[in-house]
């Protein structure tokens, strides 16, 4: 897989936040004729979600994901592969297009270009402390901060070789700590982003870069063909640690957050594999998985860790039991890429699960009779859908 590619599974992934058993599905109608990239939640009022999608623009929904509407009014750019909310401020949101940072101030009603305009962004992250603040990942341009809500932009760029970042990630314990995953390897600011340093080790194409939240000197890269490399001091030495380990295409990286000693990798045409010893030992834990094609798309629950979503080629998977077994969430997903996942925080029981061959479904346990499980396909088919090719 080009590292090129890497971009659309790592925009693929998702927050899946507060998520209960999903027990029934049903499709979430209005939703375009383009793959899901990503979709969003308003902290505020958790009945409104935001989607973006590759060539359909954004598209918000009022009434937890039923009916949506086309927000595009100023979007320029149809290609989204990144959108965020605000954290202090749930109207204002940011989407990451092929010509650069486009802002809405009024919940997506009207959009306004936000600079950048001959990159690719990728990600956009808020600075925890001062929301305000904000970095953009870019395809060429390296990374660029804004200290005013994203109207003015500067290249942080001093010491950052390699223009081609993919991830970003904030020290929990210091904002002003930031890194940065690139084409070549890592990259570490510690004065906010004033300068950088090469701290790579042996990493090349990194899509991820997951904190352990209890030791945040503790720092693991997901590195597409090279497996899983860990930092314990912050990021100035690596060492691989890829024991058992038989795929070394990791697309995703898991850290359990009741128990950060346990990692899941997520792999491309091998499935999953778990540690339980922070990533020294490796093995699969596949019993029940029937597509080993995963995405970026693997998620815990943040609060029954022991119940974990995985999206591959084959579908939607969830696993009660840490990864030992695996079951399809649904009887008719089985034949759809599911690509990202996401809930609603005010009633944990309803996920979401966005595909890149039929658009949103929504799955509440209300919806049909205790103990069914079932995947209802949208009324309508929509021409045009892309799927994701590797």
């Amino acid at each position: 897989m080009r590292p090129a590619m890497l971009l659309i599974f790592a925009a693929a992934c998702l927050a899946l936040a507060n998520t209960a058993t999903a027990q029934s599905w049903v499709p979430a109608s209005g939703t375009p004729a383009a793959l899901t990239l990503r979709l969003a939640i308003d902290p505020s009022t958790p009945t409104t979600l935001y989607m973006a999608t590759h060539g359909g623009g954004i598209f918000r929904s009022t009434d937890s994901g039923t009916n949506w509407t086309a927000i595009n009014r100023g979007l320029t750019n149809l290609d989204i592969s990144f959108l965020g909310i605000d954290p202090s401020t749930p109207t204002n949101l940011y989407a990451g297009t092929g010509r650069g940072v486009f802002r809405s101030i009024n919940g997506g009603t009207t959009w306004n270009h936000s600079g950048l305009t001959s990159l690719t962004v990728h990600a956009v992250a808020f600075d925890p402390a001062t929301p305000e603040t904000l970095y953009a990942a870019t395809f060429g341009g390296g990374v660029f901060r804004s200290t005013d809500g994203g109207t003015n932009w500067t290249g942080i760029n001093n010491g950052l070789t390699n223009p081609i970042v993919y991830s970003l990630g904030f020290d929990p314990s210091n904002p002003a700590t930031l890194y940065a995953g690139t084409d070549g390897g890592v990259f570490r600011t510690s004065d906010s982003g004033s300068t950088w340093a090469f701290i790579n080790g042996g990493l090349t194409s990194v899509v991820g870069l997951p904190i352990d939240p209890s030791t945040p000197t503790t720092v693991y890269a997901a590195n597409f063909g090279g497996g899983v490399f860990r930092s314990t001091d912050s990021g100035t030495t690596w060492n691989a640690i890829n024991s058992g380990l038989t795929n070394l295409d990791v697309l995703d990286l898991a850290i359990d957050p009741s128990n950060p000693t346990v990692l899941y990798a997520g792999t491309s045409f091998s499935g999953i594999f778990r540690s339980t010893d922070a990533g020294t030992t490796w093995s699969a834990v596949n019993s029940g998985l029937t597509n080993l094609k995963v995405g970026a798309a693997l998620k815990i629950d943040p609060s029954t860790s022991a119940t974990l979503y995985v999206g591959t080629e084959g579908g939607l998977f969830r696993s009660d039991d840490s990864g030992d077994t695996w079951s399809a969430v649904t009887s008719r997903l089985t034949t759809l890429n599911v690509r990202a996942l996401e809930t609603d925080a005010s009633a944990p029981t309803t996920v979401y699960a966005g595909t890149s061959d039929a658009g949103i479904f929504r799955s509440t346990p209300e919806e049909t009779p205790a103990g069914q499980s079932e995947w209802v396909f949208p009324a309508r088919r929509f021409a045009g859908a892309s799927r994701v090719r590797s």
